[in-house]
């Protein structure tokens, strides 16, 4: 049965400790037995133990991982690639920086939506309030003047009451909900599902997008420390992309090499990468340090990313209180308006 992969945090935690032993000559197995020995978690220590009987059975690190079942493919083949060059340390090393950036990027996704989703769950609390407590004081109200509701209020006053018998079922349906969208998260038919609507919805691709352009920038950064030329760092490249429309954009910038077509000027033409990021690639070239510039551009494109995220979510804040106010609004306008009436004809 397939487990769990690490989160982004767990990942950078666990490549910075391999590099640190890896740099330090500390043979392997010894020092993931000091990681199984000191892990605090009793399923830390046991994933460190079978790392440890992995390694100590003559498989190298990266097999021993993809036979754990919870580290990414991306860094399993990375790190194969950096075996085969004798670049494990500084392969590790920009693992453990390339997942520190993702845990920085997810905590502040989660972070900026935290106050949009508590802004929809109130708006959601007012109008079930409104609608079915609300709503029936002024039908009484209205009964002792011997008036009517208006249309749009007896409507809206019909649904709160159907909302008010419901509720409980309704809390039940979403609790259902809730618990087959995580179901789904965690199955590998799920998580395909979820990958295809980022690279699909508005707002989303575009996002998707930047992540598979760091993703790349920090694959041939990595690519060309162990050793690879850009030829072959380009091949290797394309497999480690999630999205579709960025695995054809790098197939046909692999191709556009082949040809012996200006490195720069097919990086500008891809469209995988912002006008801002060129004169650092340009440079990078031209000095012959073409893998620290992608790493540079990987930073920055992961810091544009966060604020395209910010963004999306900025938008959504404001369109949440407009929707809530045009809501009430209705609701007590459809009852106010009588009652102005009334009080008009006294």
């Amino acid at each position: 049965m397939a487990q769990r992969t690490l989160d982004n945090l767990r990942l950078k935690t666990l490549f910075e400790s391999l590099a640190f032993i890896s740099q330090a000559a500390l043979p392997l197995a010894e020092g993931l037995g000091v990681l199984s020995q000191n892990s605090r978690r009793s399923q830390a220590e046991l994933f460190y133990s079978r790392l440890e009987e992995y390694i100590k059975a003559g498989s190298p690190l990266s097999q021993a991982l993809a036979e754990s079942q919870v580290v990414p493919t991306f860094a399993v083949n990375l790190l194969k690639m950096g075996e085969n060059t004798g670049r494990v340390d500084q392969t590790l090393s920009g693992l453990a920086h390339y997942y520190g950036r993702r845990d920085s990027l997810a905590g502040a996704l989660r972070g900026a939506l935290v106050y949009p989703l508590s802004m929809l769950v109130v708006v959601l609390v007012v109008l079930f309030v409104l609608l079915s407590q609300a709503l029936p004081v002024f039908q009484d109200v209205f009964a002792q003047l011997g008036l009517d509701l208006s249309g749009p209020a007896l409507a809206l006053m019909g649904f709160g009451n159907l909302l008010g018998h419901i509720a409980s079922w309704l809390a039940l349906a979403v609790l259902v909900i809730v618990v087959v969208v995580v179901l789904l998260a965690l199955s590998k038919p799920g998580k395909r599902f979820f990958a295809w609507l980022f690279q699909t919805l508005p707002g989303l691709r575009e996002v998707s997008l930047q992540l598979s352009a760091e993703r790349l920038a920090f694959a041939l950064s990595t690519l060309l420390e162990t050793g690879l030329t850009i030829d072959q760092a380009f091949d290797q490249a394309k497999a480690l992309l999630g999205d579709r429309r960025a695995r054809r954009v790098v197939e046909q910038m692999s191709l556009e090499l082949e040809q012996g077509q200006d490195i720069f000027r097919i990086f500008k033409m891809s469209g995988l990468f912002s006008p801002d990021l060129l004169p650092l690639l340009a440079v990078g070239i031209k000095t012959g340090k073409l893998s620290n510039a992608l790493a540079k551009m990987a930073d920055q494109i992961d810091r544009q990313t966060e604020s395209k995220i910010a963004s999306l979510i900025a938008v959504i804040e404001p369109l949440l209180v407009v929707v809530m106010c045009v809501l009430v609004a209705v609701v007590l306008l459809s009852v106010m308006l009588p009652l102005v009436g009334v009080l008009a004809g006294i």
